[in-house]
């Protein structure tokens, strides 16, 4: 179990502290970003919005269903919003 638990301890950090990015530095990135986030993620909707709306050339996909794994465990329709963002292409959800 605590074996389990040290593998973790680097994400738990990310949680917990301050990456020292703030608002100001989201609005000089100018490069296309995408923003890629499920409806049942643990990180509240308002702080990603806080973040999509900082970055001048964000692609913003909110994906029903999914939580903060979604990339494991959704990978078809995450690999899909990669490869459409890549392409410049946009899916719909129902």
């Amino acid at each position: 179990v605590f074996t389990a638990a040290k593998k973790k301890l680097p994400v738990i950090g990310l949680m917990i502290h301050d990456i020292g990015l703030s608002k100001h530095d989201l609005t000089t990135i100018a490069s296309p970003t995408l923003v890629i986030v499920g409806k049942k993620d643990v990180i509240k909707l308002t702080h990603t919005l806080m973040i999509v709306h900082q970055l001048p050339h964000a692609t913003f996909v909110l994906v029903p269903k999914q939580g903060h794994r979604l990339a494991q465990t959704d990978a078809e329709n995450f690999n899909r919003e990669v490869v459409a963002f890549l392409g410049g292409e946009k899916n719909d959800y129902p």
